[in-house]
């Protein structure tokens, strides 16, 4: 419930005090444990304890070693903001030191150290951000501490190792509590997390700091609570957990309602609350009364009650890092309450805080003063904003700054950086000039703001410019300015310098004198102290007061001593362009006027008409005249008027007769200069400001530029990850198709500049304004940017509105009017309103945009576009095709962030694994799955350029945009056109710049694309990757610049006319490309005219036949602006005898614009002989199709015995109630063809919906695959029926968020296999074609049990066949393969060699014969022993046959990109090539790996592998490129050999492929295997169990004993798992939730039951997998509220947990031993769901016990996988 009050007056005293929780010394806290031969001591020196660990040096070298120390019982730590360790190496052996934090739930743990120990002692800082989760730690329960020691640069076995720390200490309770300043402006409206804390883009809320409260007797309080403050207000929040809130029923005794007591005080000193003081002396009390109706009470101060602001939210919370039930209090407290005077900056407040619950009485810590109302003793204490000595009483400021000469190389000849020559001057006006104060600075960090600056401490940098990794940063030395680096002004770790001091002088000619003189500052990301010749003259900041008047300040005539002090964020980012510091031009401006000119406003110039309207607002009452000039750009009169001002704001409007638009095309630009004469016709002030004549509008839900439609295509804000623009950006943007510049509305801040390029170059905008404004603020900051014409709205309030109401997750959602209903939804669409009102006050004539708000009428539809690895190509191209045809147009779409290729670290990272990279093993990063993910659409050639596969995505992506017609787009990333040749080591690049003073000096506007030329010699080499030549003069000389894949993209895609090969008319995005020779190709010549004028054009369509051209048809079209035209176009091809390539080829204007491939195929011939004894399982109209006869049988009978091959029709296994007739019928040696089937057949969801474009040939010798290429197995004509044709997302999804989000689908035309099944592990298996990610789903299978054989198809070919000539040559070389006899399976092998080896072939399957003619040799085995086999098998690091095979133990790299730089992924560094782990190729060894892939060699994990090369001995070699499989003859006998040992693998993602290769390679030998076909779910699948639900609106159930099987029988219904709840008809509203959304239905608690029968007890570890669960909507991967039992008892926390992106969506891993948990009998399994919104429920399968190692499956075996990742998921959000 919201209540937002204001309250009265009225008296109550109570309260309790806190006290500071750290320091936390942890050499004495913990209990320290030897490890092994490291021993632990902990000594003391006088009164100082300190330990020394010992380790004696060892034989083999250690790279990793630690020791843990306990607490004596668990310790809440969750306060903590820093931990600091100084340590030292007796003998100076350098050591990484990494700390981890064992909590319940999991470890709270950092990365290693920078730094390493030596000799001297040293600290090493650890802040609390540094440290990551692993799995989900409850640092409120920490049982101890891990010291982690690298030692990767000590060699362990030289010497003995004594490591020495002297503090190890934990810091950061209240004691250096600071109030911040609100970073937004403030509502009191309990939607705290948009105030307090940080959120960011992905609406992670980072929450405030919190206040440590703890009593004396170590109780806390039960909530959360903070300050903020500004200049008029103390803001003060309270979460507070409470069961049953807003109680009470006395009015005029509050204490004993539910309420919370705040007492303050201020105006005395620290020393203050150690003593006894009265509270009335310096401070006032505050009962915040939260009954029904409650108020405020007030005690003492200067004030009124009502004068407070408070609101209420009761609810379930997040308090404590858990959902509980209670409150959330917001309060804002006019600082003129103090009796003292309002508090300032620096000063120090003293508080204590109570809560009181009426049901449980004032249950919370009880004041530690007797009568806290009297006596301020033991009040805790805060800074407001930062710290200040009390006694502190300004600067004094000693010699000033030297002005040394420039660095040489910056061509400063003699001259110093301070004289008159290097300072630029420009004339404004008549009235006016400036000097610009950029340049090198004198620049130093301190620890206090009360600190001034020494004389002998100066460092040098440039202003403006943040100080970051990039800031060139000399010191003095020998009389001249050296290099030096950005850490020694700004510190390190704990001693970080928060302020930095900026000191220079300037000459101020003595003409100024008389004048007004004012400093000017551009932006800076904080607040700046200015002092002009030792004197304060103002605090400047963005936000207001960016100017200080100096006249009383200046020496006219002489030099002058202007120092900077700095206070804000020193956070050096890698980003420079938008880094931390004072990043706006410095500027003295002499104004001879009077200041009569306030403001200038073009609120109106027409790109239609040419009418106009300017509003001057004016000091009228001291003015006669006022003259509004109109000049062009080469200075031409276009109007000229004068007026007497009337009052503050006068009218000036009119029509220019000639105006040359403002467009992007001619961004012509125009003066408005304005004089204001006083009464006596004297100039008294003179303003120029720049404009264009354009007209944006929004109307029929387009976008017009000057009356013509126009759609955006942005670019991001700058071309690479640096935020740097690189010289000539503009117009090497506006070649590639760009007419926009996109910018995020956190890029709010210093843009002036950005936007006079924008004007200049012709680039339309959203203007970002910051939501941290007040609103006073905002409309002055309208006022800076409303005149520009490039800004087209005001971007701002990024309200992600799809996270209220999923508007973003599904392209079916067209509905302009379509407004989220939920009570948050609805409040944020109330404060949306108000700031859209706010916005129109300050600049009516242009748009407010709500950032990623979804719809919102009177400006646009605004969203985000992420498709991930769940959408394949189609789906992607149509994704905006429903919302192209919807009706009721109304508003605009604008995709902000278009994700048309991968986001490499959200689509491609794995969330589970590192991998090696750059050639390290100990260089770890988070796994990529580029080639895994490429392999879907590209297959092995992955391995061999990844990025083909993207330009594929990429391509559909833009496809989407152009042809579907959205508004405004941003392909998201740096530009891709062209890059740098590929280069190995970054820091080897030499700096080659032309270097110039000038850089420095000039002012941004003349230098804005210059800014590389400013950056640090380390920076530029590691980060100038210029992708164009740059302009000679800057001194560069790339010359190996190159096209990238991506160019023809750019070309012909991106530009304003876009013409494509489409379609039929009808089906204008359809991939047909197979066809019968002479059948007719029907495709459309599609258009999209986003230029600003009508455009015609010659388009011409040629055919082209095995490289010959066969015909063509040529068209004249014209289309007019925002006109989209759809030619139909149409083609009689040729007959042929033999496959051929042909080739669409369309040219515009003689202008390659678009290719189309086709392949042609002999008109199908195919005659089927005979079966005897041919019988079919369906009804028999695929097998009509192909003239065989066959008998029908029924599916649930035994097989007659005159019955030896059956063919199962698609989906025919619908139905089939048990399959053991047809297991046995495979035993005896019967064949089975089975064509596709779905999940509602007795695969169930082992038919895997894959939706598979393209498919790839694994076993190419196999006559299933013969007459096939790859690119035949794509993209097939007409639909598989498989799946649906769309699939549209319950609408239920949409009270959810992003991450996880259930898949859409558009269409099941041109897919090859709407369904796959997973490839095996284990058993008597060949793939024949593959597919999907990581080419682990098999398309056709062909698969031995007994004396008989599968063949599976899963490629949708039945209702292809005769349609698309591809599918029809498959399904028919699948019917004559059917059609022969397979060879009788050997039994099992010979085997010579260790128990391991025979192990090792036990676990395949494989049984040792004597007899046969295959042998296996493993480690001491021999070939005399295996006697006359045929064929000898080597296992792998068996040391056997030396004489035949050169083995080397190695690991397998590949050099490929993205680079990996300092251990984690470089956006800027993408295209550079790197080494990561790379596979082999195993079609090239031979016929025993077919069915193999080279992505079942690729193993993420760097394992070791075996090079095998065949010695001269052995003749016909076939061999993989790295040796790791071959085969040759070798003594008469066929040899085989693999370097794969899956022993050596750890993961069972990689064990799980070395085993398939294992089994493939024995099956290509004929070897029979005892894993045979089932045809049903293993015993551990609960999937298909029955299944019974109960909802649970009170959260009770556990105590109500629901796990125990307690649950009332009435409660129960039936429940699908699989499928969400409130698809199944769990769609009533719970009570106990009436906030949430009405459309949410069910939310809450409920719970899912089965059972599972062992016929005795299981023994050893068991994993309960859930494969999809919905219960809390989280961005967070780890966060979920679903538990587990089993017969009653609750398991821990699951081990793996998979929302959101990085391979969601939702799969959940239970970890337990069976031991007391299973027994023999029946087993009762109970699942509870907390679902807070949005769908809920088991909504994947399977559901399944699973135990390490091999389990049993459908069909065949698998390995297990302990990660869940899936690449198949969506969450474009």
């Amino acid at each position: 419930m919201l209540r937002i009050r204001t309250f009265l007056f009225g008296t109550v005293l109570l309260c309790f005090t806190v006290l500071p929780l750290y320091g936390l010394d942890l050499i004495r806290e913990l209990d320290w444990k030897d490890n092994g031969n490291l021993k632990v001591e902990r000594k003391e020196d006088g009164g100082r304890m300190r330990l020394v660990f010992t380790l004696p040096k060892t034989e083999e070298p250690l790279k990793f070693i630690n020791c843990t120390g306990f607490f004596s019982k668990a310790r809440d730590i969750s306060e903590f903001k820093e931990l600091k360790i100084s340590a030292r190496t007796v003998a100076g052996q350098k050591i990484h030191l990494g700390v981890s934090f064992p909590c319940t739930g999991g470890y709270f743990q950092t990365a290693w150290s920078h730094g390493t120990t030596g000799a001297a002692l040293r600290g090493f800082p650890f802040e609390k951000t540094a440290f990551s989760n692993l799995r989900t730690p409850n640092l409120k329960e920490s049982r101890g501490m891990i010291l982690n020691f690298g030692l990767f640069s000590c060699d362990t076995t030289k010497s003995d190792l004594v490591l020495e720390i002297t503090e190890l200490e934990l810091s950061g309770g209240n004691d250096d509590f600071l109030i911040p300043r609100p970073t937004a402006g403030v509502i009191i409206d309990g939607a705290f997390q948009k105030d307090w804390g940080y959120e960011n883009v992905l609406y992670l809320w980072t929450p405030p700091r919190f206040l440590s409260l703890r009593g004396k007797d170590g109780k806390t309080i039960d909530g959360e609570f903070s300050f903020m403050a500004d200049h008029e207000n103390l803001y003060f929040l309270a979460l507070v957990a409470d069961a049953t809130p807003e109680e009470g029923v006395s009015p005029k005794e509050p204490w004993n309602n539910d309420s919370v007591e705040l007492f303050l005080a201020s105006g005395v000193p620290g020393r203050a609350y150690a003593a006894p003081r009265r509270l009335n002396e310096c401070g006032f009390q505050i009962i915040f009364d939260l009954s029904q109706n409650g108020k405020p009470f007030l005690f003492g101060g200067k004030g009124k009650a009502e004068e407070i602001k408070t609101a209420l939210l009761s609810g379930d919370h997040k308090i404590g890092g858990a959902l509980r039930k209670g409150y959330v209090l917001e309060a804002a407290i006019p600082l003129k309450f103090f009796p003292r005077g309002i508090p300032k900056k620096g000063n120090l407040l003293g508080w204590c805080i109570k809560v009181n619950d009426c049901k449980r009485g004032s249950s919370q810590l009880p004041a530690a003063p007797a009568a806290p109302e009297r006596n301020i003793q033991n009040y805790g204490t805060a800074y407001l904003e930062l710290r200040m000595e009390e006694n502190f009483r300004g600067y004094t400021f000693g010699t000033p700054a030297t002005a040394f000469r420039w660095p040489e190389r910056y061509l400063g000849g003699n001259g110093k950086i301070w004289d008159d020559a290097f300072t630029q001057k420009k004339k404004l006006t008549a009235l006016s000039e400036c000097i610009y104060l950029n340049g090198l600075w004198a620049v130093q960090g301190v620890q206090n703001i009360e600190q001034a600056p020494e004389p002998g401490k100066w460092f040098y940098a440039p202003l403006p410019m943040g100080m970051s990794w990039a800031t060139p940063v000399f010191r003095p030395e020998n009389g001249k300015l050296a290099d030096s680096h950005y850490s020694k002004v700004t510190g390190s770790g704990s001693a970080k310098n928060p302020y930095l001091w900026y000191e220079r002088t300037v000459e101020i000619p003595k003409n100024w004198s008389g004048k007004n003189i004012f400093f000017n500052l551009g932006h800076a990301d904080g607040e700046v102290a200015l002092y002009v010749n030792g004197k304060p003259a103002g605090i400047l900041t963005s936000a207001k007061n960016r100017s200080a008047q100096l006249n009383a300040l200046l020496k006219f005539g002489e030099k002058n001593r202007i120092v900077l002090l700095y206070t804000g964020q020193i956070n050096p980012r890698i980003t420079p362009n938008g880094g931390y510091g004072i990043t706006g031009d410095l500027v003295l401006a002499a104004d001879a006027g009077n200041e009569a000119l306030k403001d200038i406003w073009i609120r109106k110039a027409s790109g239609i008409d040419g009418t106009f309207r300017v509003e001057v607002r004016s000091d009228f009452a001291r003015l006669g005249t006022l003259e509004l000039t109109l000049l062009a750009e080469d200075g031409t009169v276009l109007y000229q008027t004068n007026r007497k001002p009337e009052s503050e704001n006068t009218v000036f409007s009119g029509k220019a007769e000639r105006f040359p638009q403002w467009n992007p095309a001619t961004p012509r630009l125009f003066s408005a200069v304005v004089r204001a004469f006083d009464r006596n016709g004297k100039l008294a002030d003179e303003r120029k400001v720049s404009f264009g004549f354009r007209t944006f509008e929004v109307k029929n839900g387009k976008f017009f530029l000057n009356g013509n439609p126009i759609r955006l295509r942005h670019t991001p804000v700058a071309g690479d990850a640096s935020e740097v623009y690189d010289p000539g950006f503009f117009e090497y943007v506006k070649k590639l198709g760009f007419n926009a510049v996109y910018l995020h509305a956190g890029s709010a801040g210093n843009n002036q500049t950005l936007f006079e390029l924008l004007d200049k170059h012709g680039f339309l905008a959203f203007c970002p304004i910051s939501d941290k404004l007040a609103d006073a603020d905002t409309l002055e900051e309208l006022r800076r940017y409303r005149n520009h014409p490039a800004n087209i709205g005001y971007i701002s309030d990024p309200y992600g509105q799809f996270i209220f109401n999923g508007l973003g997750l599904t392209p079916f959602q067209t509905d302009d009017d379509f407004m989220p209903d939920s009570p948050k939804a609805k409040e944020i669409e109330k404060f949306l309103k108000k700031r859209q009102t706010l916005f129109a006050q300050g600049d009516p004539e242009r748009l407010y945009i709500a950032q990623g708000t979804g719809n919102l009428p009177g400006s646009m539809r605004m969203s985000h576009h992420y498709p991930t690895g769940g959408l394949n190509l189609l789906d992607r191209m149509m994704f905006h095709a429903p919302w192209t045809a919807r009706k009721n147009r109304k508003l605009p779409l604008s995709i902000y962030e278009a994700g048309c290729r991968s986001i490499h670290e959200m689509d491609l990272q794995h969330s589970d694994d590192k991998f090696p990279v750059s050639g390290k093993k100990d260089l770890k990063t988070w796994r990529m799955v580029n080639f895994e993910a490429a392999a879907r659409f590209i297959g092995d050639r992955a391995f061999e350029n990844w990025l083909e596969a993207e330009k594929l995505i990429f391509r559909a992506s833009m496809r989407n945009y152009r042809m579907n017609g959205v508004d405004s787009v941003t392909p998201w990333g740096r530009l891709w056109y062209s890059m740098p040749a590929p280069r190995k080591g970054v820091f080897k690049e030499k700096d080659r710049r032309r270097l110039s003073w000038k850089y420095f000096t000039m002012p941004l506007a003349e230098s804005y694309e210059d800014q590389w030329m400013k950056m640090n010699s380390w920076y530029y080499c590691l980060r100038a990757l210029p992708d164009r030549p740059w302009p000679e003069k800057y001194g560069e000389s790339y010359n190996s610049i190159q096209p990238t894949i991506f160019a023809d993209i750019y070309e012909r895609e991106m530009q304003p006319l876009f013409c494509t090969i489409a379609g039929p008319a009808g089906d204008l995005f359809s991939q047909d490309h197979n066809y019968y020779g002479g059948e007719r190709v029907e495709r459309s010549i599609f258009a999209v005219n986003d230029d600003l004028a009508a455009r015609s054009f010659s388009a011409e369509l040629r055919l082209s036949v095995d490289g010959k051209e066969y015909a063509r048809i040529t068209h004249q079209l014209a289309a007019e602006p925002g006109e989209t035209l759809a030619v139909p176009v149409g083609f009689d091809l040729p007959q042929t005898t033999k496959r051929a390539s042909a080739k669409l080829a369309l040219f515009i204007d003689g202008q390659l614009a678009d290719e189309f491939a086709l392949t042609l195929f002999p008109a199908n011939s195919a005659k089927h002989p005979e079966m005897p004894g041919l019988g079919i399982i369906g009804d028999g109209s695929f097998v009509a199709k192909t003239g065989l006869k066959a008998e029908r049988l029924d599916k649930n009978a035994p097989v007659p015995a005159r019955i030896t091959r059956i063919i199962v029709e698609h989906n025919a296994f619908k139905g089939v109630k048990t399959a053991e007739h047809l297991e046995k019928f495979l035993a005896r040696g019967g064949q089975i063809l089975m064509f596709e089937q779905n999940d509602s057949t007795r695969f169930g969801y082992h038919a895997r919906e894959r939706r598979l474009e393209h498919a790839f040939i694994a076993a190419a010798d196999s006559a299933i695959a013969e007459g096939l290429q790859n690119e035949d197995l794509s993209f097939w004509r007409g639909r598989a029926e498989s799946v649906a044709n769309e699939v549209v997302p319950h609408p239920v999804y949409q009270y959810g968020i992003a991450p996880g989000a259930s898949i859409p689908h558009l269409t099941n035309r041109n897919l090859v296999a709407g369904r796959t099944v997973e490839l095996p592990s284990y058993g008597n298996f060949r793939p024949v074609i593959t597919g999907g990610y990581d080419r682990a789903e098999a398309v056709v299978l062909e698969a031995r049990s007994g004396r008989g054989r599968l063949l599976l198809c899963m490629a949708d070919v039945t209702s292809r066949y005769g349609i698309d000539p591809a599918a029809t040559l498959l399904a028919d070389n699948l019917l004559r393969e059917f059609a022969k006899t397979p060879s009788a399976l050997l039994p099992g092998v010979r085997y010579s060699g260790d128990d391991t080896g025979k192990e090792f072939l036990s676990s395949l399957g494989i049984a040792i014969d004597p007899a046969s003619s295959v042998g296996v040799l493993g480690k001491g085995g021999t070939l005399a022993r295996l006697g006359d086999v045929s064929t000898v098998v080597r296992l792998p690091f068996s040391g056997t046959l030396a004489d035949a095979v050169n083995a080397k133990s190695f690991e397998l790299w590949c050099s490929t990109w993205p680079r990996y730089w300092n251990g984690q992924f470089s956006g800027t560094l993408e295209l550079l090539k790197d080494l990561r782990p790379g596979t082999d190729f195993p079609a090239s060894a031979g016929h025993v790996f077919s069915g193999l892939s080279a992505c079942d060699f690729y193993f993420f994990e760097l394992p070791e592998l075996e090079s095998l090369r065949f010695k001269e001995a052995v003749s016909d070699v076939k061999t993989t490129p790295n040796g790791l499989a071959g085969e040759g003859v070798y003594q008469g006998r066929r040899l085989i050999v693999c370097g794969v040992d899956p022993a050596r693998i750890r993961s069972g993602e990689a064990r799980g492929k070395a085993l398939r290769i294992w089994s493939v390679l024995f099956s290509n030998l004929n070897i029979e295997n005892a894993f045979r076909i089932r045809f049903s779910d293993s015993p551990l699948d609960l999937s298909r169990r029955r299944w019974t639900f109960a909802t649970d609106p009170k959260g009770d159930g556990e105590a109500r004993g629901f796990a125990d099987g307690k649950c009332p029988k009435e409660k129960l219904r039936k429940i699908i798992p699989g499928i969400i709840w409130e698809a199944q008809g769990v769609t009533e509203r719970n009570p106990e939730l009436p906030n949430n959304p009405p459309g949410s239905a069910y939310d809450g608690c409920a719970w899912y039951f089965t059972t599972i029968r062992f016929p005795e007890a299981p023994k050893g570890k068991f994993y309960f997998h859930i494969n999809g669960l919905r219960d809390i909507p989280t961005f967070q991967r780890t966060e979920q509220q679903s538990d587990l039992y089993i017969n009653g008892k609750k398991l821990p926390a699951p081990v793996g947990i998979y929302n959101g992106y990085l391979g969601g969506p939702g799969a959940r891993l239970w970890e337990f031993d069976a031991d007391g948990m299973l027994k023999a009998g029946e087993n009762r399994i109970a699942l509870r769901v907390y679902n807070s919104s949005g769908a809920g429920g088991i909504d994947k399968l399977p559901v399944r016990l699973e135990q390490k190692g091999k389990n049993l499956n459908f069909l065949l075996p698998y390995e297990f996988r302990r990660s869940k990742y899936t690449n198949n998921f969506f969450w474009c959000w």
